[in-house]
């Protein structure tokens, strides 16, 4: 999961090409405050929490998580899954 997205000029495409560098997207979906990025290999996911989380996105600092509820560790930042 990525949070502080709200009144952000980020598309999806910018939100997939950020995160590639740290595995294989297999899906984003950017909401109005938040996205959902769904990596092919849970691994990914641990580094974009690592390698993302507080950090910058255009100029703006970005929480990274495992979503609450999900299989956490399994394929996302959100491995299909966030920690917070």
């Amino acid at each position: 999961m990525v949070g502080r997205l709200a009144g952000r000029n980020i598309r999806q495409q910018d939100l997939e090409q950020a995160f590639s560098v740290v595995g294989n997207v297999e899906s984003c979906v950017r909401r109005h405050d938040h996205a959902i990025i769904t990596f092919a290999d849970p691994r990914a996911a641990k580094k974009a929490v690592a390698k993302f989380d507080g950090g910058e996105l255009g100029d703006r600092v970005i929480d990274v998580y495992f979503q609450r509820g999900g299989d956490s560790g399994q394929h996302g930042a959100t491995s299909r899954a966030v920690r917070r």
